[in-house]
Parts: structure tokens; C-alpha cells; sequence
């Protein structure tokens, strides 16, 4: 059971990944048109149209912020001219491409060379206005590497006239910029944008934190970035900021090199899995978490959620002692007569929950409602006369 769990978890963190790698090359809908003076002009073969109420000369303070800030009066004269020649010649090349990865790739690498450079003013005006999948790779590349404060970066993002294209653009500042996130989700700015998103989509806040902390990780060069990419994902969800499903899409990447019993304190105040309402990956996920304590040693995990005060360690009780009863229930049993007088109300009921699961399991159905006659709360006894009525119903 184990290996199924584990294999589901891995499966459905390659989709998840999957779809986090069209991050910078995602399609979405609408642009503002980055133009007027350009240093690199736009090729005719673009067939682009400014749009030029939205322009950089619509924000005059941009024009100022997006140059490259000068440490003396030479920094400029130190800038190398060989990357605005380059991003020029790709800009021209990826025109004529015709495969669209390909050309959405190499428009990419344009805005990224002029940036990585920090001709961010140049980058930003080299923007295709046509939206789409190449127009998508240069806004998701201009905003991971620019190194200007976010209050700046917040205006042209408010411009954007598409809802997708704001939440894509967010997302990748945020990746680009992720040790900065604390401080990101208290600005005014960000908050502004939220305003903005969420009133088209309720949870746009929940799905950014969530995609930009998955990206963080994945994208992360060292075990330092992805180990703040697990706090931060960590810290989000203990105060509602990160959904279930995202969390539970993190516990899927870490999970082979991680320790149940350490993974164990990521959920145990949590809910995650538990209420009926979730998606069937995050209740996949706490399963594993529990199943691989038990494998690792049944009774220390029992102990753990026994004496456990946090919210889903009840739960959490019930889970084990039913892997165990299914693997020795010899030692299951043992172990609860043992411990039962230690045991509160509520994990009398989930040990009872669980024996009454295994006697079902087994067809033993006198056996189950003698467990389920000493459930004291009246749902979770409903619950289990209900499925033990649902196998009557089969024979």
C-alpha cells in the first residue's frame, strides 16, 4: 500500500511539474505594448501594433527606474554594447521561426540576455505586443530577473490590461525575487494587484503563493533555496495562505528524502486530508505521511499520535492503528490494550473507527458493530453503521 501511495504522490508531482515547467512559456491573453524609442526596434516581420496610451511615456518615473542605476558617472560607458547586438539578432532569427516552442524559447533568451546585462529599459520596450506564447516568455523572463524594486515593477503589472497576464507577471517576480516574499505580500502594491485579480477569480492569492512557492522550489540551485522554499510553503499554509492541494504538492516533492516522523510535524496541526470536501491528493498524501511512520515503527508513531495534543492527531490515530491492524493485528491489538486507558474520548472513538474498519475489511460484520456500538460521537458512529449497512447490502 505503501509503494501505491508513494508512486501516486511522484505521479502527480511529475503533472504538477509538468505544468510548472511552461512557467515562463505558458500561454495567457492580452499585453500592453512596452514601446516609443526603443533601442532595439521591433522587426516589420513582427507585424506588432503599439499600444501607445500604455506605454512607457505614460509612466513617467519608469523611464528613470528602469535604467540601470549608475555608480558613477562611467557605469554607463561599462556597460557592454555586444548583448544589445546579440538580443537583436535573436529578435530578427526568432521571427522567421516556425516552430513555436523553438521561437518562444528564443525570444526568451532575448529578453533575458538584455537583462541579465541590465538593459531592463531595452528589454522591457522589446516586448512583443501580441500575446501569446512568445509574448508570455519574455514578460515571465523580464520579471524573475529584473533587480528593481517591486513598487516599479507593481505600476507595469497594474498597466497590464489582462487578469492572466497580471497574476502570470506576479508570479514571476515573486520566483525571480522569492526571499523578498514576506515583504512582497505586505506591500500596498501587491495588494492593490490582489484587489484587482481576485475580484474575477476569489482565489488568485491562494493560487500565486501556491505556484510561486512550487517554482521557488523547483527552480531553487541549492538545498538552502529549497529548504526556504519548504519554510515559506510551511509558514503560508499555517495562516490559510496556501491551499491544501498546493501544500500537499510540496510534502510529493520532498517526500523520498524526508523522515515520516520529521514530515509528520508539517501536518500534525493541520486539517489537510481530513475534511471530505479536499481533492483525493492531499488526503494521498497525509496517508503516506502516517503509513510510512507505521512501517518505520508502528508503535513509537501510535505513541506520537496518542500523546499528540494537535489537531488531526485523532485522525491521525485512527489512519496507523488501521494500517497496523491490516499488517499485525496481532500487535495493533496489543498495543491498544495496552495504551487504551491513556487514550481520550476522541481517540477511543478513532481506535474503534479503526478496528471496526479492518473487522469490514476482513466481512466480519458482527465484529465491526460491536466496535461501532462503543463509538461515542453520534457522526462518526453514523458513518461506520453506514458502511457496515453498505456491505450488508452486497451479500
Amino acid at each position: 500500500m505503501r509503494k501505491t501511495w508513494i508512486l501516486n504522490l511522484v505521479y502527480l508531482a511529475f503533472l504538477v511539474c509538468f505544468s510548472i515547467g511552461g512557467y515562463y512559456l505558458g500561454q495567457v491573453k492580452g499585453v500592453v505594448t512596452p514601446t516609443s524609442n526603443t533601442a532595439i526596434s521591433h522587426d516589420q516581420s513582427y507585424k506588432g501594433k503599439s499600444i501607445e496610451s500604455e506605454n512607457l511615456e505614460s509612466h513617467p518615473n519608469l523611464n528613470e527606474s528602469l535604467s540601470v542605476p549608475k555608480t558613477d558617472q562611467d557605469s554607463e560607458k561599462l556597460k557592454p554594447l555586444a548583448p544589445l547586438a546579440a538580443a537583436k539578432n535573436l529578435l530578427i532569427e526568432a521571427a522567421a521561426i516556425t516552430d513555436l516552442h523553438a521561437q518562444a524559447a528564443a525570444y526568451r533568451e532575448a529578453t533575458k540576455l538584455l537583462c541579465e546585462a541590465g538593459y531592463y529599459k531595452e528589454a522591457w520596450e522589446t516586448i512583443l505586443p501580441e500575446p501569446g506564447l512568445n509574448r508570455t516568455a519574455q514578460l515571465g523572463v523580464f520579471f524573475s530577473l529584473v533587480t528593481i524594486d517591486f513598487e516599479t515593477c507593481a505600476k507595469l503589472m497594474l498597466a497590464l490590461p489582462d487578469s492572466v497576464e497580471k497574476a502570470s507577471a506576479l508570479e514571476s517576480y515573486v520566483a525571480g525575487h522569492f526571499k523578498q516574499f514576506p515583504e512582497i505580500l505586505e506591500n500596498s502594491s501587491f495588494k492593490s494587484i490582489m484587489e484587482q485579480l481576485t475580484a474575477s477569480n476569489p482565489s488568485a492569492r491562494e493560487e500565486i503563493i501556491g505556484a510561486s512557492i512550487v517554482t521557488a522550489y523547483d527552480y531553487a540551485t541549492s538545498e538552502e533555496d529549497r529548504e526556504n522554499a519548504n519554510q515559506m510553503a510551511r509558514l503560508f499554509h499555517s495562516k490559510g495562505l496556501l491551499s491544501d492541494e498546493q501544500f500537499s504538492h510540496m510534502i510529493a516533492r520532498n517526500f523520498e528524502s524526508r523522515n515520516p516522523f520529521e514530515f509528520w510535524t508539517w501536518i500534525k496541526d493541520s486539517k489537510m486530508g481530513i475534511t471530505e470536501s479536499q481533492s483525493n491528493f492531499p488526503k494521498q498524501a497525509r496517508m503516506a505521511i502516517v503509513d510510512g511512520m507505521v512501517n518505520k515503527d508502528a508503535s513509537k508513531a501510535l505513541s506520537i499520535f496518542a500523546e499528540s495534543e494537535g489537531t488531526s492527531s485523532a485522525h491521525d490515530l485512527f489512519l496507523g492503528l488501521k494500517q497496523w491492524t491490516g499488517v499485525n493485528p496481532s500487535a495493533a491489538n496489543d498495543w491498544y490494550v495496552k495504551n487504551q486507558a491513556s487514550l481520550s474520548e476522541a481517540k477511543l472513538d478513532s481506535a474503534a473507527r479503526a478496528f471496526a474498519g479492518a473487522a469490514l475489511d476482513a466481512k466480519e460484520i458482527e465484529g465491526a458493530r460491536q466496535w461501532s456500538s462503543t463509538i461515542k460521537d453520534p457522526k462518526l458512529r453514523e458513518l461506520v453503521a453506514q458502511q457496515i449497512n453498505d456491505l450488508v447490502k452486497t451479500k
